[in-house]
């Protein structure tokens, strides 16, 4: 862990137990840029792996609340070496992804983010109902789900629909019910 990534952990005030987690050994900042007129911090993150959820889910509360009791915003992207990742893992931040930012519209988001998801090659695949294969979301709406995932470490996806007959039966049954 770099100092100034320790001297940060200490401000947001994160225990002993979570500074020793392996997935923060290498952890350091890249870069801050302060946006004055805004009030936003912008941190830029280098991490040895995609971080566990739970690592991330702490590190945005702890930054979210320090930083709003002096009336200043901070927002990250984190860049981790090794892109790896695990399916459990892709779906946990692919639900996060709809929590802030472009992907949280209410229209996307109803229909996007409980759908399961997996990585082929540098595809990531959304499998749902004929519903989502919509021209609008393929356009507007999935490169930002993939800018947003890149945000959070992963490798830059492109979107692809995988259509799913029998999720497309049951929304229809449930329409008709």
């Amino acid at each position: 862990m770099s100092s100034k990534f320790e001297i940060l952990m200490n401000q947001l005030g994160v225990s002993d137990q979570l500074r020793r987690d392996p997935a923060l050994v290498d952890a350091r900042i890249e870069r801050v840029v302060v946006h004055k007129i805004s009030k936003i911090w912008e941190f830029h993150f280098v991490f040895s792996n995609i971080l566990p959820i739970e690592i991330f889910l702490e590190l945005k509360k702890g930054l979210g609340e320090e930083f709003s009791k002096t009336g200043n915003r901070a927002v990250f992207e984190i860049k981790a070496l090794s892109q790896e990742v695990s399916n459990e893992l892709l779906q946990a931040y692919y639900r996060e992804a709809f929590s802030e930012g472009p992907c949280a519209s209410q229209g996307f988001k109803s229909l996007y983010q409980n759908l399961n998801v997996r990585v082929e090659g540098n595809q990531l695949i959304i499998e749902g109902s004929e519903a989502i294969d919509k021209e609008h979301f393929k356009k507007n709406h999935l490169p930002n789900l993939a800018k947003q995932l890149e945000k959070f470490g992963f490798p830059a996806f492109v979107c692809q629909i995988e259509k799913n007959d029998a999720l497309t039966q049951e929304q229809e049954e449930a329409f008709h019910t």
